[in-house]
Order: C-alpha cells, then structure tokens, then sequence
C-alpha cells in the first residue's frame, strides 16, 4: 500500500512527464488498433469476395474439370441432394447452377465476350450485384442482368433485346432473345465486364441441357470446408459426383493468405518495436530526471526492490490510462471506416480485395491490443527500474 501511494504522489507531481508516457502508450495502442482493423478488413472482403462468387466448396460431375465438353459431365439435380447437403453440420446455403461461354450482341451487331452464369433469381450470391441494381434481378425467365459499362458498350438500356449466342452440347452455335431486365455497378471494373445473369431455366435452353455446371455451398466458415466435404464424401458416387474445397479451386489463395498473415504479424511487430521506442524512452528519460529522488528515498531505507515496485507501479498506471486512451482513439476510427469504405483507393483495393477497402473490428484483436499496450508500459518501467536500481546511492545523489 506505501509503494502505491508514493507512485501516486509521484505521478501526481510530476504531471507533464506522466502525459507525455500515457500518450506515448496511447499513440502506439492507437496505431495497433487501426493498422490491425485495417487489415482485418482486408482478410474479411477477401473470404466476402470469395464466398459471394464461388462458395466454399463447388461440387460438379465427376471429370467435369478435365472434360473438353463438360456439358457431359454435369450434375443432375434431384429432389434429394439438396435437401442432403443442407442438413450437413457447418453448412449455410447450397445452390445449382451453371456457368458457361458466352458471345452477348446488342444494337447493330455490337458485341462482347462474356461469361454468363444461370443461376436461381433468390440467389445468395454475388451480393455486389444487387447493391447498386437499376430494374429487377431476374423475375422472368427471359430477363438478363447486366452492368452498366457493358450497357454502355452495346448501346442498350433496360427494356432493349440482346441476344447471347452459345455452343450446344454437340458443339452446335445457339442463340435466345433476352431483355435486358437489371443494370447493375460494383466496384471490379473486371467484374463488369465479364458477368451476365440469367435464369438457371434459361442456361439450359440455351445450352440444350437439362442438368447444371456446380453447385455451390456456403459454409458458417472457410476452416469447415474440409469437414464438410469429408461429411459428404459418401454420397460422391451415388450422385456422380466431386467436391471441391476453395483451397483446392484456388491453391494460390492458401499460399496468399500465410503470407499475409505473417506480413500482419511483421507489422504489428513493426508498430511495437517503434511504439516500445517511444515509451521506453519517455520512461528512461522521467526515471533519469528523478535519479536524485530515488537516491533519496534509498538513503533512508528504501530497497531496490521498492524502487523497481514504485516504478512497475508507475508503469501499470502508465499502461492501464494509455491503453484506454488509445483503444478510446483507434476503436471509433475503425468503425467509422468499417461503415465507410475507402473507394479513393479502388485501384489498390481491387487488386487486393476485389474492390472498395473496409476496416473490420474483433474482439480478439481489441482483447490482444489492450494487452500489448500493459505489457509495453510495464515491461518499459521494469526495465528503466532496473536501469536505476543498478546505481548505488552515492552515485544516485551526485547523479547530475
């Protein structure tokens, strides 16, 4: 109880020196706060993007990825599988549908490549789509979605007829009549110019088949993918089946995200080493300015283990006020930017994360933030108390 009424005191009296430490811990918590929302926003949009366009795991015929006609391969969809993958633990959603090749013609023979997919017009995916729709998304079945530089460059608007040409299952070229239904904006410029939606209804006419290309299931989170794929691996063969995970469709991702999660670590480390400087400093330099003080006080029998208490102490006022401070600072600037993306850099952000950059919070991050700003303060004061206790009394009190 002396100990902490002398650092008290000593807190109280020297009221500039204890601001400057409190803000030097506040600014690095801050800084941890907002470069670690800032990057758990990243890893966020990037399983978001993941999962509105492909699913967790896509399941297709059996050899459908090796085929040269994979219109062969595909899946036909009966009454029970749906229902079964449902009822697997982890998952949330599983769709049918089909994804094919396409040439889309607008006025005066003006075209473009696309990709189209044949999807349900209640789809859980690609979200993007839906954001910024002009019109409907699909309510008949001869309707198409498109964006609106595609519009643009066919010189279309809502209501004009297109036509999508394709290849038939005996590669024979076939056409239908679509009207153009939605227009649609997202923030992939490479997005836009390459998606069209249909119905699933009208994939198949167009491509004279009766079954789908995939489907689709979204799990509560990428780590159950495999769980869930293990679950269903029985069922494989009775509907002619594969599964694949989203790891296995796209290895690079895997290799992706261990590098950004030990470039994550490296920064976080990076923001501690520079933030650790400044406190480590601002202690050294108040513990040095009272080095006469605490001479005194062993003069008259304080031990050196006092002093390293009165100075830890010190420290954990230091570091309990500084992280409040700066989880007060850092936790209102990550949700603002968490309800505010950043679209000024869309250039950047789309390469990373597939279009405008969001700030995410966890509570895990603010729990291991809270801890690194004790942890600096404390280990900070510990070592300046060991720095001081080292020097015997009459070096103290002639200290200048």
């Amino acid at each position: 109880m002396m100990f902490l009424k002398m650092a008290a005191l000593s807190l109280l009296r020297h009221k500039r020196r204890t601001v400057l430490i409190v803000a030097a811990v506040a600014i690095a918590v801050a800084a941890l706060q907002v470069l670690g929302g800032m990057l758990e926003g990243m890893r966020v949009r990037f399983f978001a993007s993941l999962t509105e366009e492909t699913g967790h795991l896509q399941m297709t015929g059996k050899g459908y990825r090796e085929s040269l006609n994979p219109y062969d391969l595909s899946i036909l969809v009966s009454p029970d599988i749906m229902p079964a993958l449902e009822r697997k633990a982890g998952v949330v959603r599983a769709e049918a549908m089909i994804r094919f090749g396409a040439v889309l013609i607008g006025s005066e023979g003006r075209h473009v490549m696309v990709e189209g997919v044949g999807l349900d017009p209640g789809t859980g995916f690609y979200p993007r789509v839906r954001e910024d729709l002009e019109g409907r998304f699909l309510s008949r079945k001869t309707g198409v979605v498109i964006s609106r530089r595609m519009a643009r460059l066919l010189w279309v608007g809502r209501g004009d007829e297109v036509f999508l040409l394709s290849e038939g299952p005996l590669g024979e070229p076939y056409y239908l009549a679509f009207v153009v239904e939605g227009l649609f904006s997202t923030d992939s410029t490479s997005f836009d110019e390459r998606m069209v939606f249909v119905s699933r209804e009208a994939a198949q006419e167009l491509l004279g088949i009766s079954e789908v290309t995939e489907i689709r299931v979204v799990c509560d989170s990428p780590e159950h993918a495999d769980a869930v794929k293990a679950e269903i691996a029985p069922l494989l063969e009775q509907w002619g089946a594969e599964v694949w995970t989203w790891k296995e469709l796209q290895g690079s991702l895997v290799v992706f995200i261990t590098l950004f999660d030990i470039f994550v670590l490296f920064m976080n480390l990076t923001v501690l080493v520079v933030g650790a400087s400044l406190v480590v400093n601002a202690v050294l330099m108040n513990a040095f300015d009272r080095i006469r003080e605490f001479g005194t006080l062993r003069a008259i029998g304080l031990t050196r283990r006092g002093l390293v208490g009165i100075i830890a102490l010190e420290g954990l006022f230091y570091g309990i006020t500084g992280t409040f401070l700066g989880m007060g600072v850092g936790v209102p600037v990550v949700l603002y930017f968490a309800a505010h993306p950043i679209s000024s850099m869309e250039g950047l952000s789309e390469v990373l994360v597939g279009g405008s950059y969001t700030f995410a919070l966890t509570a895990q991050n603010a729990a291991l933030d809270m801890a690194s700003g004790l942890l600096l303060a404390v280990l900070s004061a510990l070592y300046a108390a060991g720095v001081v206790a080292r020097k015997g009394v009459y070096e103290a009190l002639t200290h200048v």
